[in-house]
């Protein structure tokens, strides 16, 4: 079964044993609840597709199913008052097709080439916590130990209490 995304336009094309040219095909939509659509049904007779000047036998629509689910053609010409010939297609109807997936794959893949080739390279991180540790040791690369020793060393004045 064909997927088709909702609000596409869907071309039927019926090819019924024996019929000639000059044919009259008819074709009815069923939409997703199994219910006739007519306003997508052909009652008038289906387009012949030409070669040229001759026809083919071959004969085609149009609709443009407007809900998801599945949906129905059947097609078929009047003999008396008697329609023979069905052709049946079952078409799945759904909020994407394959088009649309792949133009959305298109643009994460746009997005995606933006990215650096290693998003996850630690280097920027640690240059900057370098940067960090060489500006609190200073210009003589004190470690926070010397630091700590040379302020246990420093005199206070007596505390007045």
């Amino acid at each position: 079964m064909d997927i088709y995304q909702t609000g596409s336009s869907i071309t039927f094309v019926y090819q019924a044993p024996n019929v000639t040219s000059g044919a009259i095909i008819y074709m009815e939509v069923y939409d997703e609840t199994h219910t006739l659509d007519t306003s997508q049904s052909n009652t008038t007779g289906l387009t012949e597709i030409m070669k040229g000047t001759i026809g083919t036998g071959r004969y085609h629509d149009y609709f443009q199913p407007d809900a998801e689910g599945i949906w129905v053609v059947c097609a078929y010409k009047v003999v008396g008052a008697t329609k023979t010939g069905h052709v049946v297609a079952a078409y799945e109807i759904t909020s994407k097709d394959i088009k649309s997936i792949g133009n959305e794959v298109s643009a994460i893949k746009a997005r995606t080439d933006l990215l650096p080739d290693d998003p996850a390279d630690q280097s920027a991180v640690q240059a900057a916590i370098t940067t960090s540790e060489g500006n609190i040791r200073g210009t003589d690369a004190d470690t926070l130990k010397t630091l700590s020793d040379q302020i246990d060393t420093l005199e206070s004045p007596a505390m007045v209490g």
